[in-house]
């Protein structure tokens, strides 16, 4: 049940970008900020890419950056079309908590999934709990 929700939930997120970018950029491409290769924001980007063009018949580049300092100042000023960030880190950078000028013109389009974080160790490792850190 869970797997069909989020299923739906994802697809209708891409409708809403794919809606939107169409309406906003009728003809050209659409480019998307992400992550660099490797890592969980590129590998989401592709998978996105891939949908709105088969969705759109337009071309979607997923562009990587060194991190989202770099591409949402892009975003927000129009260089790209759209950025994949987390909720936490775009208002950071929406409000300037990192040292650079606030971004005040980024919107968020569409929530596409929870991003869980967590500890990892080695399999072998005798940590089983965070208490096992002393």
């Amino acid at each position: 049940m869970f797997k069909k929700f989020r299923f739906a939930a994802i697809a209708a997120a891409i409708g809403a970008v794919a809606l939107s970018a169409g309406l906003a950029n009728a003809q050209g491409r659409i480019t998307l900020g992400t992550n660099p290769q490797g890592s969980i924001y590129y590998t989401v980007g592709g998978g996105i890419a891939a949908a709105l063009q088969d969705a759109l018949q337009r071309q979607v580049t997923v562009q990587p950056y060194t991190g989202s300092s770099v591409y949402l100042p892009l975003v927000a000023n129009g260089e790209l079309t759209l950025g994949i960030n987390s909720s936490l880190d775009t208002g950071g950078v929406y409000r300037g908590d990192y040292g650079s000028q606030a971004e005040p013109k980024l919107r968020m389009l569409a929530r596409l999934w929870p991003l869980r974080i967590a500890f990892m160790v080695r399999a072998n490792s005798d940590m089983k709990e965070i208490k096992d850190l002393k």
